[in-house]
């Protein structure tokens, strides 16, 4: 590096790389955190979620998770909570058991039987009891 015009280009180029390393680790920082998400919610779709509870663990503000997750996936935590929900319900209705709807509201994360069959039909266009009949 013998003159001013080698050491502003080396300097360039290593700032150059310093900033697509950053940007590298950002991207892959997020996949991660949207990752642990998705885990999170396959793991745990029986019991009470929220987006918050999801970012608790890595303690990422929910709002800022929130976007990056729609931002990745094209969903909303809502959306694809929802969706995770409605296929255990709908694995349920066709299993071997034959479990009571109100059983397969409460273990698919709902509480009340009501709003889930009601977001059931939005979900499959037909009540659970017509899903079991339909799919049996």
């Amino acid at each position: 590096m013998g003159t001013m015009d080698e050491l502003k280009t080396w300097f360039t180029a290593l700032v150059a790389e310093a900033v697509d390393r950053i940007a590298e680790s950002r991207k892959t920082g997020t996949k991660k955190a949207v990752m642990d998400i998705v885990g999170y919610l396959q793991t745990h779709y029986g019991k009470e979620v929220s987006l918050y509870a999801a970012t608790e663990a890595d303690y990422l503000n929910p709002a800022y998770l929130s976007r990056l997750y729609k931002q990745e996936t094209g969903r909303t935590f809502n959306e694809y909570s929802s969706g995770i929900r409605m296929a255990a319900a709908a694995r349920l209705l066709t299993g071997p058991e034959d479990y009571k709807i109100s059983n397969i509201a409460n273990l698919s994360g709902y509480e009340n039987v009501t709003y889930f069959m009601r977001k059931f039909k939005e979900h499959d266009k037909m009540t659970p009891s017509e899903y079991r009949r339909t799919h049996a």
